[in-house]
Protein backbone atom coordinates (compact mmCIF):
# COMPACT_ATOMS: atom_id res chain seq x y z
CA UNK A 1 0.00 0.00 0.00
CA UNK A 2 1.37 3.23 -0.83
CA UNK A 3 2.68 5.87 2.16
CA UNK A 4 -0.07 8.54 0.89
CA UNK A 5 -2.90 6.29 1.29
CA UNK A 6 -1.87 4.40 4.42
CA UNK A 7 -1.38 8.19 5.94
CA UNK A 8 -5.25 8.47 5.07
CA UNK A 9 -6.55 5.55 6.57
CA UNK A 10 -4.59 6.38 9.75
CA UNK A 11 -5.60 9.93 9.54
CA UNK A 12 -9.20 9.01 9.12
CA UNK A 13 -8.86 6.27 12.00
CA UNK A 14 -7.67 8.51 14.53
CA UNK A 15 -10.23 11.43 13.61
CA UNK A 16 -12.92 9.21 14.42
CA UNK A 17 -11.33 7.65 17.32
CA UNK A 18 -10.58 11.31 18.99
CA UNK A 19 -14.40 12.16 18.05
CA UNK A 20 -15.31 8.81 20.05
CA UNK A 21 -12.91 9.47 22.64
CA UNK A 22 -14.60 13.19 23.19
CA UNK A 23 -17.79 11.82 23.60
CA UNK A 24 -17.14 9.46 26.00
CA UNK A 25 -15.34 11.97 28.26
CA UNK A 26 -18.78 13.95 27.72
CA UNK A 27 -19.64 17.49 27.79
CA UNK A 28 -17.45 18.56 30.17
CA UNK A 29 -13.77 18.43 28.00
CA UNK A 30 -15.43 21.51 26.48
CA UNK A 31 -15.16 24.39 29.11
CA UNK A 32 -12.32 24.80 30.75
CA UNK A 33 -9.84 22.17 31.46
CA UNK A 34 -8.22 20.94 34.62
CA UNK A 35 -4.60 20.51 35.28
CA UNK A 36 -4.93 16.67 34.11
CA UNK A 37 -7.04 16.72 31.71
CA UNK A 38 -4.79 20.04 30.44
CA UNK A 39 -2.28 17.14 29.85
CA UNK A 40 -4.31 14.58 28.64
CA UNK A 41 -5.54 16.08 25.72
CA UNK A 42 -1.60 17.81 24.40
CA UNK A 43 -1.00 13.72 25.21
CA UNK A 44 -3.18 12.52 22.89
CA UNK A 45 -3.01 15.05 20.32
CA UNK A 46 0.93 14.29 20.41
CA UNK A 47 -0.27 10.55 19.93
CA UNK A 48 -2.76 11.08 16.93
CA UNK A 49 -0.24 13.14 15.05
CA UNK A 50 2.75 10.24 15.37
CA UNK A 51 -0.13 7.53 14.77
CA UNK A 52 -0.67 9.59 11.45
CA UNK A 53 2.42 10.77 9.95
CA UNK A 54 5.09 8.23 11.55
CA UNK A 55 4.62 4.71 9.53
CA UNK A 56 7.57 3.03 11.36
CA UNK A 57 4.90 3.01 14.46
CA UNK A 58 3.17 -0.10 14.65
CA UNK A 59 -0.19 0.63 14.69
CA UNK A 60 -1.44 -1.80 17.15
CA UNK A 61 1.03 -0.12 19.58
CA UNK A 62 0.00 3.47 19.18
CA UNK A 63 -3.95 2.54 19.43
CA UNK A 64 -3.10 0.95 22.74
CA UNK A 65 -1.14 4.03 24.24
CA UNK A 66 -4.40 5.71 22.93
CA UNK A 67 -7.09 3.64 24.58
CA UNK A 68 -5.26 4.06 28.07
CA UNK A 69 -4.54 7.74 27.80
CA UNK A 70 -8.59 8.14 26.72
CA UNK A 71 -9.59 6.21 29.49
CA UNK A 72 -7.29 7.62 32.37
CA UNK A 73 -9.75 10.84 32.24
CA UNK A 74 -12.94 8.21 32.98
CA UNK A 75 -11.25 6.97 35.96
CA UNK A 76 -10.04 10.03 37.10
CA UNK A 77 -13.51 11.89 36.99
CA UNK A 78 -14.85 8.28 38.55
CA UNK A 79 -12.62 9.15 41.85
CA UNK A 80 -13.65 12.93 41.59
CA UNK A 81 -17.27 11.53 41.86
CA UNK A 82 -16.53 9.39 44.75
CA UNK A 83 -13.84 11.58 46.98
CA UNK A 84 -13.91 15.57 47.14
CA UNK A 85 -10.04 14.94 48.70
CA UNK A 86 -9.08 13.47 44.99
CA UNK A 87 -11.04 16.16 43.29
CA UNK A 88 -9.29 18.78 45.49
CA UNK A 89 -5.71 17.29 44.31
CA UNK A 90 -6.51 16.40 40.55
CA UNK A 91 -8.55 19.82 40.07
CA UNK A 92 -7.56 22.40 42.46
CA UNK A 93 -9.27 24.28 44.83
CA UNK A 94 -10.74 27.74 44.49
CA UNK A 95 -9.01 30.75 45.55
CA UNK A 96 -10.40 34.01 47.75
CA UNK A 97 -8.97 37.44 45.86
CA UNK A 98 -11.99 39.30 47.66
CA UNK A 99 -13.69 37.90 50.71
CA UNK A 100 -16.51 40.39 52.47
CA UNK A 101 -14.94 43.03 50.49
CA UNK A 102 -11.38 43.00 51.71
CA UNK A 103 -8.42 42.16 49.48
CA UNK A 104 -6.49 38.96 50.03
CA UNK A 105 -2.75 40.07 48.98
CA UNK A 106 -1.64 36.69 49.72
CA UNK A 107 -4.10 34.66 47.72
CA UNK A 108 -3.10 36.88 45.09
CA UNK A 109 0.38 36.25 45.25
CA UNK A 110 0.35 32.63 46.24
CA UNK A 111 -1.49 32.54 42.31
CA UNK A 112 1.00 34.46 40.77
CA UNK A 113 -2.00 37.53 40.22
CA UNK A 114 -0.84 41.07 40.39
CA UNK A 115 -3.30 43.54 41.06
CA UNK A 116 -3.77 44.66 37.47
CA UNK A 117 -4.34 41.34 36.53
CA UNK A 118 -7.15 41.34 39.12
CA UNK A 119 -8.31 44.64 37.73
CA UNK A 120 -8.14 43.53 33.98
CA UNK A 121 -10.52 40.38 34.68
CA UNK A 122 -13.03 42.77 36.96
CA UNK A 123 -13.64 45.28 34.38
CA UNK A 124 -14.19 42.34 31.83
CA UNK A 125 -17.14 41.89 34.42
CA UNK A 126 -18.21 45.62 34.25
CA UNK A 127 -16.57 46.03 37.14
CA UNK A 128 -14.58 49.39 37.70
CA UNK A 129 -14.89 49.80 41.50
CA UNK A 130 -13.51 47.38 43.80
CA UNK A 131 -15.48 48.96 46.90
CA UNK A 132 -18.58 47.39 44.54
CA UNK A 133 -17.02 43.58 45.26
CA UNK A 134 -18.54 41.50 48.04
CA UNK A 135 -16.79 38.33 46.54
CA UNK A 136 -13.86 37.30 44.27
CA UNK A 137 -13.07 33.55 43.99
CA UNK A 138 -10.73 32.23 41.57
CA UNK A 139 -12.01 28.82 40.17
CA UNK A 140 -9.73 25.96 39.63
CA UNK A 141 -11.07 26.57 35.75
CA UNK A 142 -9.12 30.25 35.83
CA UNK A 143 -12.47 31.96 35.76
CA UNK A 144 -13.13 34.58 38.11
CA UNK A 145 -16.18 34.33 39.98
CA UNK A 146 -17.52 37.84 41.51
CA UNK A 147 -20.58 38.80 43.84
CA UNK A 148 -21.31 42.51 44.23
CA UNK A 149 -22.48 43.93 47.61
CA UNK A 150 -26.21 43.96 48.11
CA UNK A 151 -26.81 47.99 46.91
CA UNK A 152 -24.80 47.15 43.81
CA UNK A 153 -26.73 44.17 42.59
CA UNK A 154 -28.36 44.13 39.47
CA UNK A 155 -31.68 45.97 39.10
CA UNK A 156 -35.02 44.31 39.93
CA UNK A 157 -38.36 45.47 38.79
CA UNK A 158 -38.66 46.63 42.43
CA UNK A 159 -35.46 49.07 41.75
CA UNK A 160 -37.23 51.07 38.47
CA UNK A 161 -37.99 53.57 39.95
CA UNK A 162 -34.08 54.23 41.68
CA UNK A 163 -32.20 56.91 39.90
CA UNK A 164 -28.56 57.15 39.67
CA UNK A 165 -25.82 59.62 38.64
CA UNK A 166 -23.03 58.44 36.22
CA UNK A 167 -19.80 57.74 37.60
CA UNK A 168 -16.32 57.70 36.53
CA UNK A 169 -13.81 54.80 36.56
CA UNK A 170 -11.77 54.75 40.01
CA UNK A 171 -8.46 55.30 39.79
CA UNK A 172 -5.75 53.25 41.15
CA UNK A 173 -3.54 55.76 43.21
CA UNK A 174 -1.69 53.25 45.54
CA UNK A 175 -0.17 49.90 43.80
CA UNK A 176 2.02 47.86 45.85
CA UNK A 177 2.49 49.88 48.42
CA UNK A 178 3.58 52.81 45.35
CA UNK A 179 2.38 56.03 44.33
CA UNK A 180 1.30 55.61 41.18
CA UNK A 181 2.52 59.15 39.34
CA UNK A 182 0.81 58.78 36.12
CA UNK A 183 -2.83 58.18 38.20
CA UNK A 184 -1.92 61.30 40.27
CA UNK A 185 -0.62 63.47 36.67
CA UNK A 186 -4.07 62.78 35.33
CA UNK A 187 -6.36 64.08 38.62
CA UNK A 188 -3.90 66.97 38.90
CA UNK A 189 -3.14 65.76 42.03
CA UNK A 190 0.31 65.98 44.24
CA UNK A 191 2.07 62.96 46.77
CA UNK A 192 1.66 65.50 49.35
CA UNK A 193 -2.37 65.54 49.03
CA UNK A 194 -2.12 61.81 48.80
CA UNK A 195 0.03 61.71 52.12
CA UNK A 196 -1.86 63.71 53.86
CA UNK A 197 -5.23 62.12 52.82
CA UNK A 198 -3.89 59.31 54.06
CA UNK A 199 -2.76 60.89 57.22
CA UNK A 200 -6.22 61.79 58.24
CA UNK A 201 -7.13 58.13 57.94
CA UNK A 202 -4.54 56.96 60.34
CA UNK A 203 -2.09 55.33 57.50
CA UNK A 204 0.62 55.82 54.89
CA UNK A 205 1.55 54.55 51.39
CA UNK A 206 4.09 52.22 53.01
CA UNK A 207 1.10 50.33 54.93
CA UNK A 208 -1.15 50.35 51.63
CA UNK A 209 -1.37 47.29 49.31
CA UNK A 210 -3.70 48.57 46.78
CA UNK A 211 -5.71 52.17 46.92
CA UNK A 212 -8.16 53.44 44.19
CA UNK A 213 -10.03 56.95 44.22
CA UNK A 214 -13.40 57.34 43.10
CA UNK A 215 -15.20 60.77 41.21
CA UNK A 216 -16.72 61.71 44.90
CA UNK A 217 -13.24 61.18 46.62
CA UNK A 218 -14.43 58.37 48.03
CA UNK A 219 -11.18 55.56 49.17
CA UNK A 220 -11.41 52.05 48.62
CA UNK A 221 -7.79 51.05 50.85
CA UNK A 222 -6.80 47.61 51.39
CA UNK A 223 -3.76 46.96 53.73
CA UNK A 224 -0.90 44.69 53.48
CA UNK A 225 -1.35 41.37 55.45
CA UNK A 226 -5.26 42.39 56.02
CA UNK A 227 -3.84 43.89 59.41
CA UNK A 228 -6.51 44.16 62.16
CA UNK A 229 -5.14 47.48 63.73
CA UNK A 230 -4.86 49.23 60.38
CA UNK A 231 -8.29 48.41 59.87
CA UNK A 232 -9.51 49.47 62.68
CA UNK A 233 -7.49 52.53 62.62
CA UNK A 234 -8.70 53.53 59.13
CA UNK A 235 -12.35 52.71 60.52
CA UNK A 236 -11.93 54.92 63.19
CA UNK A 237 -10.65 57.87 61.76
CA UNK A 238 -13.82 57.53 58.90
CA UNK A 239 -16.36 57.38 61.69
CA UNK A 240 -14.45 60.51 63.13
CA UNK A 241 -14.97 62.02 59.82
CA UNK A 242 -18.64 61.07 59.37
CA UNK A 243 -19.42 62.12 62.78
CA UNK A 244 -18.07 65.50 62.26
CA UNK A 245 -19.30 66.13 58.75
CA UNK A 246 -22.84 65.04 60.39
CA UNK A 247 -22.62 68.20 63.49
CA UNK A 248 -21.62 70.38 60.90
CA UNK A 249 -24.46 69.31 58.61
CA UNK A 250 -27.16 69.35 60.77
CA UNK A 251 -25.93 72.30 62.71
CA UNK A 252 -26.27 74.02 59.29
CA UNK A 253 -29.77 73.44 58.29
CA UNK A 254 -31.27 73.44 62.58
CA UNK A 255 -32.61 70.19 62.09
CA UNK A 256 -30.29 68.44 65.33
CA UNK A 257 -33.25 66.43 66.23
CA UNK A 258 -33.49 63.93 63.18
CA UNK A 259 -29.40 63.11 63.42
CA UNK A 260 -28.84 62.84 67.27
CA UNK A 261 -29.42 59.00 67.27
CA UNK A 262 -27.84 58.42 64.71
CA UNK A 263 -24.58 60.72 66.01
CA UNK A 264 -24.13 59.04 68.99
CA UNK A 265 -24.70 55.41 67.84
CA UNK A 266 -21.50 56.70 65.99
CA UNK A 267 -19.84 58.58 68.99
CA UNK A 268 -20.81 54.48 70.94
CA UNK A 269 -19.09 53.07 67.48
CA UNK A 270 -16.05 55.24 68.14
CA UNK A 271 -15.63 54.37 71.78
CA UNK A 272 -15.75 50.97 71.12
CA UNK A 273 -13.11 51.08 68.12
CA UNK A 274 -10.78 53.28 70.50
CA UNK A 275 -11.33 51.06 73.58
CA UNK A 276 -10.11 48.27 71.34
CA UNK A 277 -7.30 49.82 70.33
CA UNK A 278 -5.72 50.85 73.43
CA UNK A 279 -6.45 47.34 74.83
CA UNK A 280 -4.24 45.94 71.43
CA UNK A 281 -1.61 48.13 72.66
CA UNK A 282 -1.63 46.91 76.45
Amino acid sequence: MPDWLTIILRSVLILLGLFMTTKLLGKKQLSKLSYFEYIVGITLGDIAGSLSMDSGIQIQDGISAFIIWAFVPLLMDRLALKSQTFRDFADGKPSYFIDHGVLLEEQLKKEKYTTNELLEQLRKKNIFDLNQVETAILEPSGDLSVQLKELDQPYTKRDANRHSEKTGSPITIISDGHIQQRALAKLHLTEDWVHRELRNKGTNPKDVFLAQLSDDRSWYIDFYKDSQSHQAQFLHRSIQQAIIELERYTSENSQPSHYHDTIQRLKRMEAEIAHSKYSERE
